[in-house]
């Protein structure tokens, strides 16, 4: 069902959320934290070091094992409620972004510089309707079959009830993109049937004509 690869995604590629570190911790000051990425029994990490809430510098092993450090800039932006959120400046073309990939010998840079795509984006409508959903489940603690979960703690009634509408929309894309996928499956079946019959037809009609019957 999914459409074939022509770019490599960014599951692939080892990615820094800022959003998350700023969670983990306040970037403002100066600390450094330790970043892991576990896939299968391959273990990466590297190791972040924050400095007046401006610039990182990112240290880590190369696939030589030489020690490697990089510095990637940080920019503040006031929100609309007040504070601020920190965004990466891309090392490579200085455009703000959350998340910044590393992929394969590559350094540390935007998305669009690591010439990466989303795995969404390489997928057909059943499979990012399926993807969708699921992550507003997932938010809200809502398993397949089960009727429609209380507001978690400390989530905004009114962001509850959008995701919930969002989940029943996606639920319905869902059933309607699998639909449309049935229904090309059954026009694709008939279409091979039609050639085998005639692909026999042409070596031996009286085969064709009991096929028929």
């Amino acid at each position: 069902m999914s459409r074939e690869r022509e770019h490599s995604t960014t599951d692939i590629a080892l990615a820094l959320d800022v959003r998350k570190l700023r969670r983990a911790g306040d970037l403002g000051g100066d600390h450094k934290v330790v970043v892991r990425w576990t896939r299968g029994e391959s273990v990466n990490s590297v190791g972040v070091t924050f400095l007046g809430g401006e610039h990182a510098f990112v240290s880590y092993r190369d696939e030589r094992g030489e020690a490697t450090t990089e510095r990637i800039g940080i920019e503040w932006t006031f929100c609309n409620f007040g504070g601020e959120r920190p965004w990466w400046t891309c090392p490579h073309c200085r455009r703000r972004c959350a998340i910044v990939y590393a992929s394969g010998p590559s350094p540390f840079v935007c998305r669009l510089c690591a010439s990466l795509t989303y795995e969404t984006s390489q997928s057909d409508a059943y499979a990012r309707a399926n993807c969708k959903v699921n992550k507003r489940r997932e938010r809200l603690g809502w398993e397949r079959g089960a009727p429609s979960p209380p507001k978690p703690k400390g989530m905004h009634r009114r962001t509850w009830m959008r995701l919930v509408a969002e989940c029943l929309a996606a639920d319905r894309m869902e059933s309607a993109a699998l639909g449309t996928w049935m229904e090309c499956m059954h026009r694709e079946i008939g279409r091979i049937a039609r050639r085998v019959d005639e692909e026999i037809a042409r070596r031996d009609p009286s085969e064709s004509f009991r096929l028929s019957q």
